[in-house]
């Protein structure tokens, strides 16, 4: 486990770009508080597409917003070893849930996934609620 909540300055895309690396060779990663933004979201997300690695990441308290979330949601489709998810406070909208929750149908490897303090409607919420309650491994905070 490497914990980086609140410590990523200095140049970011440099920075990311060692994070990056980092999360190919790590089971579990702590982003939580960096002010991460959706052109972080888009590098992560890259990553993550072939991470062979990395189980557990949490984003939680950034700013990856709704484009950011719709690149985590593809990232997903293709990602068959993370198993949790924080996503908590990041400003992500419906659309970019509703996107996520797309690749939850296709993503069975996801076991937990923390959505509270998002810009979410009750009815997506409703949404993801009812996918844990048919998948029984899938935990779900909306």
């Amino acid at each position: 486990m490497l914990d980086l909540r609140e410590q990523l300055g200095g140049d970011k895309e440099t920075v990311l770009t060692v994070v990056a690396l980092l999360m190919r060779v790590l089971a579990s990663l702590n982003l939580r508080c960096n002010n991460l933004d959706v052109r972080d979201g888009e590098i992560l997300a890259d990553v993550l597409k072939t991470n062979p690695q990395l189980t557990e990441l949490d984003l939680m308290d950034n700013r990856l917003g709704s484009d950011g979330g719709k690149h985590i949601a593809d990232a997903l489709l293709r990602n068959r070893r993370l198993r949790q998810l924080n996503l908590v406070n990041n400003h992500i909208g419906v659309d970019s849930a509703l996107a996520i929750f797309k690749s939850l149908e296709q993503n069975s490897t996801l076991t937990k996934l923390s959505l509270r303090h998002n810009n979410l409607d009750d009815r997506t919420k409703r949404k993801f609620v009812a996918l844990a309650q048919e998948r029984k491994n899938l935990e779900m905070v909306v």
